[in-house]
């Protein structure tokens, strides 16, 4: 059996000589899993190094020990939002990215991505829980959370007030589980 020669690094990652590291390190909190999410094939160091310091750049907030990121972006009131949700029991991470563009009223585009040593894999659908109809009809989009596990449900209105609904998701043992206040 052919194997590859491996490079062992002093932080502890292996990774197959002749990739740099950077493409082999498990990502240890939201910034680094962002930026693993965000590679590129092909693309060469210099080019990863100025991508990602564009990126860093482009953060309003950026809470690492939290597991949170925002950034405003250009048009307005729009953001997007990155919270990373750890389940201690398994080890695996959930990057969750929720974009939120406002005008009259505010809405969300989410995707959710569940992490393990080896690949983030997206799993929205399987994870973000269906929202009831009177939820649905009357708009709303997510907050993520720069501490803590509830993501707050927020009404979508044509004055951009900020009104919370009174249900929110937990994340608890590896779910997003819809709750009523």
């Amino acid at each position: 059996m052919l194997g590859l020669a491996y490079r062992v690094y002093s932080c502890g990652s292996q990774c197959p000589i002749g990739l740099p590291i950077q493409w082999c390190f498990t990502p240890k909190n939201v910034l680094s899993l962002y930026f693993a999410f965000l590679r590129e094939d092909g693309e060469t160091a210099a080019d990863r190094k100025k991508r990602e310091t564009s990126v860093r750049d482009s953060f309003s907030t950026m809470d690492i020990a939290n597991g949170y990121l925002r950034t405003k972006m250009k048009e307005g009131t729009s953001y997007i939002e990155i919270a990373l949700f750890r389940d201690a029991g398994t080890g695996i991470d959930y990057l969750f990215r929720n974009i939120v563009g406002c005008g009259p009223g505010c809405s969300s585009s989410v995707d959710i991505y569940r992490c393990d040593a080896k690949q983030c894999v997206e799993a929205t659908k399987e994870l973000l829980p269906v929202m009831p109809k009177s939820i649905e009809s009357q708009g709303f989009y997510y907050s993520l959370p720069r501490y803590g596990t509830e993501i707050e449900l927020i009404e979508s209105r044509l004055d951009n007030e900020k009104v919370k609904l009174p249900y929110k998701i937990r994340f608890s043992n590896g779910k997003f589980v819809l709750v009523k206040k």
